[in-house]
């Protein structure tokens, strides 16, 4: 097996605003995608990560759903690539963009998510309203919270 050696990294929140990046940009759709992780089968996609370039793999990182309307935690996973640059998925002008290979273990229908207002208070270290893109990186406390938060949410069941 392979050496983890970042295994308990704090860990970052990636962001997704389908505003920007609709559900059947997705590859695969995110509905179908959802429907993997919800039989236990681990979906890999490329995810912005900012302008980081010092995330290791293994790196644990949460889905964060943003936009207006129907904000929170949606999905669960890990680096699994180092970075690289890209065109930027939306701004095409931007040639400097980041981004790594994420395997999600968890990707939830958007009803099931973690909401905002519960996220506020269940990981108060972290600035829920101030976060604007993804590649959020976490302070050891604030990772902690979040594991927390979403281990402790009842995960949904796999689509009929």
């Amino acid at each position: 097996m392979e050496k983890r050696d970042n295994w308990g990294n704090p860990g970052m929140l990636l962001t997704w605003n389908p505003k920007y990046w609709s559900k059947e940009q997705w590859v695969p759709h995110y509905d179908k995608a959802v429907d993997r992780t919800l039989r236990d089968e681990p979906v890999t996609t490329t995810w912005s990560v900012g302008q980081k370039t010092e995330i290791k793999r293994y790196t644990e990182v949460w889905l964060h759903l943003q936009g207006s309307g129907d904000r929170g935690l949606i999905g669960h996973g890990l680096v699994h690539s180092e970075p690289f640059v890209e065109e930027h998925f939306f701004f095409e002008s931007q040639l400097s963009h980041h981004y790594a290979e994420i395997i999600f273990v968890d990707l939830w229908p958007w009803e099931d998510r973690i909401d905002i207002e519960e996220l506020k208070v269940e990981c108060p270290s972290i600035p829920w309203n101030s976060i604007r893109q993804s590649g959020f990186s976490l302070a050891p406390e604030q990772a902690d919270e979040l594991r927390k938060a979403w281990h402790s949410t009842p995960r949904p069941g796999p689509s009929k």
